[in-house]
């Protein structure tokens, strides 16, 4: 909880947030049609699942890509260099334009929200590229492009679509569960998000052990890298569609307009406590959405605490490991578990 207090004419953290929220709560429900209200209660396991969905299917994307992305484009005729370059291009593209997506995600006025609007165009662009990722060779020989570089451009650009917006949906997902849910849920959500991130990625590695073809599926799909692909692809929509409509935003140019349908905050939280126990009234200072620009951004990242520094450096150090990972697992699994030939091509 959020601490109390050893007096006992005096209100604890929990009963203070819960007066913010109940006020809010009633005020909102005061227009149902707008369907608000929800963001100022305690949910359920549930719809805690409901938020975490989407994960389930970014998490199953991740998996599909380490085990099927590298023998693709070694099997269109790439060498290991090309290969590894080509890897690097959504990682190359997230840093670029990641920041800027969150950006404009931070100042969307639209009336669906902030977050989830942006999060619908990154879902469709990931699954238009998983769409392409296994079936790189059939769109360039229905283009009349049937050359390896072509081929390796065309499977390039399904790789970027689908890791970058990938990795950029899932930290707009754990933003968008925040935002609706009070302080209290913040900590479950995000503990949800865990597990389903690990359901996800054991579904995205039981995809790849099935025998599609052995099934018969695989010969109406294309082989086992398209049933796998295609399996995914329902996991993810699935999941998309469960999260995008599980709650409604409050709309930023609502939040400017009405200040009881902000957000309870921990500053705005902190600063009511010293208010009701210090000066002993019960008023409440309105805390503005914050919009944050790019260069604000930047300014951010260079000035952050040293704790922040260390695990951005985690989280760099993770990142390098696990793409070395995606690089040379699926080839030494091939080459050394089966004496295959991972630049065989595919017939």
């Amino acid at each position: 909880m959020y601490g109390t207090y050893q007096q006992q004419d005096r209100l604890t953290e929990d009963e203070i947030l819960e007066r913010m929220l109940e006020r809010r709560h009633h005020f909102a429900k005061l227009d149902n049609s707008r369907g608000y209200q929800h963001s100022f209660r305690r949910k359920s396991r549930w719809e805690l699942v409901r938020l975490s969905l989407l994960i389930v299917g970014i998490e199953c994307t991740y998996a599909t890509e380490t085990a099927l992305v590298a023998p693709i484009l070694l099997g269109i005729g790439l060498p290991h260099t090309v290969m590894t370059m080509i890897w690097a291009t959504p990682s190359l593209a997230g840093l670029l334009f990641a920041p800027v997506i969150a950006s404009v995600s931070d100042r969307l006025r639209s009336r669906w929200g902030r977050r989830r609007p942006v999060m619908l165009a990154l879902g469709v662009t990931i699954l238009t590229g998983m769409f392409i990722l296994p079936n790189g060779s059939a769109v360039g020989e229905l283009l009349g492009l049937t050359s390896v570089g072509w081929l390796a451009t065309i499977t390039t650009f399904g790789l970027v679509m689908t890791d970058f917006s990938a990795e950029t949906s899932n930290g707009l997902c754990r933003t968008y569960a925040m935002e609706v849910c009070t302080i209290r849920d913040q900590a479950r959500v995000l503990s949800i998000m865990v597990l389903t991130g690990g359901i996800g990625a054991t579904m995205g590695a039981l995809f790849g052990a099935i025998d599609w073809n052995r099934l018969g599926i695989g010969r109406y799909l294309g082989g086992n890298d398209a049933s796998v692909f295609a399996a995914n692809w329902i996991v993810l929509f699935v999941g998309l569609l469960v999260t995008l409509t599980s709650f409604a935003e409050i709309p930023l140019p609502v939040q400017e307009s009405e200040p009881m349908l902000r957000p309870v905050t921990q500053k705005m939280l902190l600063e009511e406590v010293k208010r009701v126990h210090g000066a002993g009234e019960n008023v409440e200072q309105e805390d503005v959405p914050e919009v944050v620009g790019f260069k604000q951004f930047l300014l951010n990242v260079m000035h952050m605490p040293r704790s922040m520094k260390v695990l951005c450096l985690t989280q760099l150090l993770s990142h390098m490991s696990y793409l070395t990972y995606c690089l040379y697992y699926t080839d030494f699994v091939g080459a050394t578990v089966y004496e295959g030939d991972v630049r065989v091509s595919l017939n």
